[in-house]
């Protein structure tokens, strides 16, 4: 939550920011169509009265107030949020704006402006991003992708926007749980860095380019058809489809294990109709200035339940009881050791 009203108010100040920097183009604009009529005999006084360093000047006051901005940011607002969040987690979850934390922070003038926090307080990849995923890949590739992660497969997520592309790479860390990923992780790796996806070492990295044939031609590329023989998967958020690896053995062992199809796809279809009407969902600008509705965080929770429950299943008696990896082994008197075996753990699935 604290991240939601970290992107809120920093969205606020750049927003002033532009607006302060189009005001002091204006102006600039002006003085130089004083300059221009002003006859050469009183242009040393006028010099002086419009300033030459004026952008110089502007640049400064521009990073004077984003100093000044900071400095609020790390006191007043900060200092609320967690006691707003117990507050937002006990209560019920609306756009109720007599609910939103309030607090005041400086601007250009002499005034301060108002930022409104709302009740929600929804997070960014557990909310936005896993939304945003559910709206363009279908419930059973996406189940496939986390097996894939699971098993230490590489993962590329491709988009045409930073804001979607890192949400959704950072949602796929957050639907592995209660596993972790252990491995490479960028949320935002350069188009020039392409070669990285021949990385022997398992990866889930997201890559930006500027248009959807730009991602047709990224799955194209040499390196990624390399890279999906040896286990790389693609998830293309701008033509919403999965390119699966191609390794042979990988793609028998996800097709065999079992899947929560009937509950996750009914899920997505209740979704789709609720991503079409909400300008949150969309935008990742109007999520952060005004929060989810009750019945978008519901469906959205409603979705990690399921998924969080079906990744904890394939655990078997390890995720019901603390010993329950002795199930899947044997003591050896001899070595004093206890010896795993994987087709115990495996058959019982």
């Amino acid at each position: 939550s604290q991240q939601f009203i970290h992107f809120r108010i920093l969205q606020n100040m750049i927003q002033k920011e532009h607006e302060e920097h189009k005001r002091i183009m204006i102006e600039n604009e002006e003085k130089d169509k004083l300059r221009a009529i002003t006859p050469a005999i009183k242009i040393q006084a006028v010099l002086k009265f419009v300033g030459l360093d004026h952008k110089v000047a502007a640049e400064k006051k521009i990073l004077e107030f984003r100093h000044k901005y900071l400095r609020a940011l790390q006191t007043s607002p900060m200092r609320s949020c967690t006691q707003y969040e117990l507050s937002s987690k006990s209560s019920e979850r609306t756009k109720d704006t007599s609910q939103s934390l309030e607090f005041e922070l400086p601007t250009f003038s002499t005034k301060t402006t108002k930022i409104i926090v709302p009740p929600s307080l929804p997070h960014v990849a557990i909310h936005w991003g896993v939304a945003a995923l559910f709206a363009r890949i279908k419930a059973s590739e996406l189940i496939h992708v986390l097996k894939l992660l699971l098993i230490e497969r590489s993962v590329l997520v491709v988009g045409q926007s930073s804001d979607l592309v890192t949400a959704c790479a950072c949602a796929f860390l957050e639907l592995l749980k209660p596993y972790e990923w252990a491995s490479n992780f960028m949320p935002l790796l350069p188009t020039n860095m392409i070669g990285f996806v021949n990385s022997p070492v398992p990866f889930l990295i997201g890559m930006v380019v500027d248009s959807k044939q730009d991602t047709i031609d990224l799955e194209n590329d040499g390196h990624v058809i390399q890279a999906r023989a040896e286990g790389l998967t693609i998830v293309n958020l701008s033509t919403r489809t999965v390119r699966f690896t191609t390794e042979p053995e990988i793609v028998e062992t996800i097709e065999g294990c079992p899947t929560p199809i009937t509950q996750v796809t009914s899920i997505q279809k209740k979704f789709k109709p609720i991503f079409k009407k909400s300008t949150s969902l969309k935008s990742f600008p109007s999520f952060i200035a005004g929060g989810l509705s009750r019945t978008e965080l519901s469906t959205i929770d409603a979705i990690r339940r399921v998924i969080f429950e079906y990744l904890k299943g394939l655990a078997g008696n390890i995720a019901k009881n603390p010993f329950g990896w002795k199930s899947y082994g044997k003591y050896n008197d001899a070595m004093d050791t206890f010896d795993f075996y994987p087709s115990l753990f495996v058959d019982s699935l």
